[in-house]
């Protein structure tokens, strides 16, 4: 989203980024979506928020080496674009927990059923279930086409 040699933001990135997951939220509000229960969603989003924790501290650590690489220079294409990865991977690990806090706090709004069974997650819950969520989808898809254009600098 943000181009760390000059700090600008992307126009389109904002409007991918912000414009999809707010269109998708507003599609699931007004149709009526609802979770059937948050669990599942809370264990593979914190698992998944862990694993991108995982990953800036190796976006880190390979950050330094390529630093002191002589063949490839701390300001080279590559250096350049591990550092926009390294501030793509932060970003969506702060995603990650803003989406695990929502979707922990969509299933605390619930209470049981009549029968017993759990209720499903109303539908502004669910709004923002989505909105999180695929803001979080799209930011890993970012972190993905750094990485390719990474590998594609090294074959070259």
């Amino acid at each position: 989203m943000t181009d760390v040699r000059s700090g600008d933001y992307r126009r389109r990135d904002l409007l991918v980024f912000l414009g999809m997951p707010l269109g998708l939220a507003a599609v699931s509000v007004f149709c009526g979506g609802e979770l059937p229960s948050a669990g599942d969603l809370i264990q593979g989003v914190s698992i998944l928020t862990g694993l991108l924790f995982a990953l800036v501290i190796f976006v880190f650590q390979l950050r330094l080496q390529v630093g002191s690489d002589d063949r490839i220079g701390p300001v080279s294409r590559i250096a350049i674009l591990i550092d926009e990865l390294f501030a793509n991977v932060l970003y969506a690990v702060v995603v990650g927990l803003v989406t695990t806090a929502i979707v922990v706090l969509a299933g605390a709004s619930v209470g049981p059923e009549s029968d017993g069974d759990a209720a499903s997650v109303n539908r502004w819950w669910t709004g923002g279930v989505v909105l999180t969520c695929s803001h979080l989808l799209l930011t890993i898809a970012m972190c993905l086409k750094r990485t390719r254009a990474a590998y594609a600098d090294l074959k070259a």
